[in-house]
């Protein structure tokens, strides 16, 4: 009866009512997949009114729903209609269903995302949607697209760094979006079940964590969110989300090495992992890979596997590519091979030929170049500068011989390494010169000195171009001296005989050639250890240091460089702005009132600064910060600030509570208060000033703090004291903006 009731109100009443697309989720954090349904959903159904993202559940992995909530907010402007996005504290299903029962005016659409070809996602969407006819203003929406992105594995991203969460989001996203993304959620934890199964809060059913699909948990029986136990054992967690494993180095490595076995892989296959099938990872006769003659595809299922085990599927897969090649696989018909003689010889040849291909390949990572955790390690270190595993590199220094292009530094012709670094004048007036050229000076090494150094990494860092070793001594020399008038600038020289000695500089920038920064111009090596002895010391000349003295002084022409950029600056310098945010163009003080009863100095007078900051990121979060109203004439002093290059230059909370809060509040206020939407940089009031290296008076800050104006103006910028709007106008006026 309610089926029929539906169908017959359906077409009465579907002219006049407003159509309300309703998509629920975690969305911890929302990730291209998530995006894919919204966006597809909108072009499949033309007829949409009006789209509703609804955020349910608690923080899960340390993002919580606030997050989710900005994130979605970057994600709307690249969709086609008006997209609102609500916090619920109902379960995401729950969230759906009472939505459509408090508004029985509107035709709801109830969107549910399905991955293409995945039987566990339309089983799930099954399980969700029973009480679906219970709603007769409810109908499914079911948003099938190809691939996807798993919060899990955005969220592993996401601890690693921007680059390798940026995959996981929406390609329209810019990369200044993903940075501030990336900034969001980038302090991640951990997700946590109990055992092998996950238990439900809400109703006590448990399932199994195969059977988690894409949410591991959300309780499939009621729909809760399921708070996590205990922390996931971390094979557990690499085998649950094998998405995140870097499999690229280790199938390029073993695929070379197989070819250089003698096997025809050319032209090379395709290769595709199926990380989400759960009904083929709970078969004990499930597939585990296979290949594709016809599209030259070697396709591998990864779920419940562990790494190594994969990659010896991929081997044998490799020895059919290899049989493919040689126009051997024509004539197969079936896969049984108690059925045909031919397919039992072929893949005989495929588990003995990739098994023995796959030894001699692990065999080989223990001294082979290729070893992927070399290279991941070296592309850190270029990316991140992270740590490299000195035992790794001291096990190389052994076999330096067997790989000279790579590791031996003195291939080439290259004959001394040089590190930049400051010394101690003190030091340096006991060593006897022994030659100057070129603005630098050249002294003897008593025999019996070592240098160590300050760091504690276990290596050093040398090049083996001497001009970049002087200009690093020369920079460090200039800042040091600064700090210090005892300390300059120089460099040392050591002879590439050492044996430790480690990584050829070509080596070293082919790798960077891909990345973000290259080291290819530092001709970079490294030293294993953290003292040595030099061959020579060289120190930039101490004139160079004088900047007030004759310019004849001054052997690399600083001082005349300095004036000329000086003058530049006072022909061709532009304005930029730095805005401050609460007490310029935010009521802080208004707000705080209006929640509390005093205003901010009063309240922490009677109760303390930890009771003042609780209420604010505890008691009201980010609703304390997104609710502030615009301070008097605000309007006004943005439009003749926007006519000019500047940003929100803004102090944070201890919590992280408010720079989401800030975050959503500038784009609240876009249309309102701003043309676009500005940058926004976080700075505690005592750091304003440097937010960028050197201020100069092009550098304005308007602040309505005094301390923070008198720290500005102090490291060179140009700072105004906040009193009102019309004040701040006329100041810039003044300055000739």
């Amino acid at each position: 009866m309610i089926k029929l009731v539906k169908e017959i109100t359906k077409g009465l009443l579907e002219d006049d009512r407003k159509v309300v697309a309703v998509y629920g989720g975690g969305f911890k954090p929302p990730t291209s997949g998530h995006f894919k349904v919204v966006k597809q959903a909108l072009e499949e159904n033309p007829n949409i009114d009006e789209f509703v993202i609804l955020i349910g559940g608690k923080e899960r992995d340390g993002v919580t729903p606030e997050e989710s909530l900005i994130i979605w907010d970057i994600y709307k402007q690249y969709l086609p209609i008006k997209v609102e996005v609500k916090l619920s504290p109902k379960p995401p299903i729950q969230a759906v269903y009472n939505y459509a029962k408090t508004h029985p005016e509107e035709e709801v659409l109830f969107v549910i995302g399905a991955r293409e070809g995945n039987e566990d996602d339309f089983s799930d969407i099954s399980k969700r949607t029973k009480s679906l006819d219970n709603y007769d203003n409810l109908e499914l929406r079911t948003i099938v697209t190809q691939g996807g992105a798993s919060g899990t594995a955005a969220r592993n991203a996401a601890k690693i760094s921007v680059k390798k969460l940026k995959p996981f989001l929406p390609s329209e996203v810019t990369d200044e979006e993903a940075e501030e993304i990336f900034g969001y959620i980038n302090n991640v934890v951990k997700e946590e079940i109990v055992g092998d199964k996950i238990e439900c809060d809400n109703c006590d059913w448990s399932w199994d964590i195969v059977s988690g699909g894409n949410d591991l948990f959300i309780c499939h029986k009621c729909g809760h969110d399921n708070e996590s136990k205990t922390e996931l054992p971390p094979l557990l967690k690499e085998m649950l989300d094998p998405a995140n494993f870097d499999f690229n180095p280790l199938i390029k490595s073993l695929t070379t090495s197989m070819e250089n076995d003698g096997l025809k892989l050319k032209p090379y296959p395709k290769v595709k992992f199926i990380h989400t099938d759960f009904k083929n990872a709970d078969d004990f006769f499930g597939k585990t890979a296979y290949y594709d003659p016809n599209n030259n595809e070697v396709v591998l299922y990864t779920l419940g596997r562990h790494p190594k085990d994969i990659l010896r599927s991929y081997a044998h897969e490799l020895i059919h590519v290899h049989q493919n090649h040689e126009d051997r696989l024509h004539n197969i018909t079936t896969d049984d091979v108690n059925a045909d003689k031919e397919l039992e010889k072929l893949e005989r040849e495929a588990y003995e030929t990739g098994n023995i291909a796959f030894r001699s390949w692990t065999n080989s990572l223990n001294e082979n170049l290729d070893d992927p955790n070399l290279t991941n390690q070296l592309k850190n270190y270029i990316e991140d500068y992270s740590d490299i595993d000195v035992s790794l590199l001291k096990n190389l220094s052994k076999i330096k011989n067997k790989f000279p292009k790579q590791l031996d530094p003195k291939v080439g012709g290259n004959e001394f390494g040089y590190r930049g670094t400051t010394f101690d004048k003190d030091f340096i007036k006991k060593l006897q010169v022994k030659s100057k050229s070129n603005g630098v000076t050249e002294y003897e090494v008593p025999s019996d000195l070592k240098i160590t150094s300050r760091g504690k990494k276990g290596f050093l860092s040398f090049s083996t171009d001497e001009e970049v070793a002087k200009g690093f001594g020369h920079y460090s020399g200039y800042v040091d001296h600064k700090k210090s008038d005892n300390r300059i600038g120089g460099y040392v020289k050591v002879s590439l005989d050492n044996p430790n000695f480690i990584i050829h500089p070509d080596y070293m920038g082919e790798l960077s050639k891909d990345m973000e920064y290259s080291k290819e111009s530092e001709k970079e090596t490294l030293y294993v250890g953290d003292s040595f002895t030099p061959k020579s010391i060289f120190v930039v000349d101490k004139d160079l240091y004088k900047l007030k003295e004759d310019k004849k002084k001054d052997p690399f022409g600083l001082d005349a460089f300095a004036h000329e950029l000086a003058q530049l600056n006072e022909e061709e310098g532009e304005y930029y702005i730095y805005l401050d945010m609460d007490g310029v163009v935010a009521d802080f003080d208004k707000r705080f009132n209006d929640l509390s009863g005093m205003m901010p100095q009063d309240y922490v007078d009677k109760n303390g600064l930890n009771a003042f900051w609780d209420l604010i990121d505890e008691k009201h979060k980010v609703a304390f910060w997104r609710g502030i109203e615009l301070m008097p004439g605000a309007e006004k002093l943005v439009r003749y600030i926007e006519q000019h290059p500047f940003e929100m230059l803004t102090a944070p909370s201890i919590k992280k509570q408010s720079v989401i809060g800030k975050g959503l509040w500038v784009k609240d206020k876009v249309g309102i208060l701003y043309s676009t939407k500005p940058k926004v940089t976080y700075r505690s009031a005592k750091q304003k000033h440097t937010v960028k290296p050197n201020l100069t008076k092009f550098d304005i800050l308007i602040d309505d703090k005094g301390s923070t104006i008198d720290r500005w103006s102090a490291a060179g910028g140009t700072a105004i004291l906040y009193q009102n709007a019309d004040q701040v106008i006329n100041d810039l006026k003044k300055l000739g903006l």
